[in-house]
């Protein structure tokens, strides 16, 4: 399983290669602000 992280300003592009899986999330100062999914493989 591949991850990779690509950031442009405050936003980071996570992508995997597994199903496809791709989710952006805006990083936040705060981390109760996070975005956090489970990865299943």
């Amino acid at each position: 399983v591949e991850i990779q992280y690509s950031g442009d300003g405050e936003i980071v592009e996570v992508a995997g290669s597994f199903n496809g899986w791709h989710h952006r999330i805006k990083m936040d100062p705060l981390p109760s602000s996070s975005i956090i999914e489970p990865i299943r493989s």
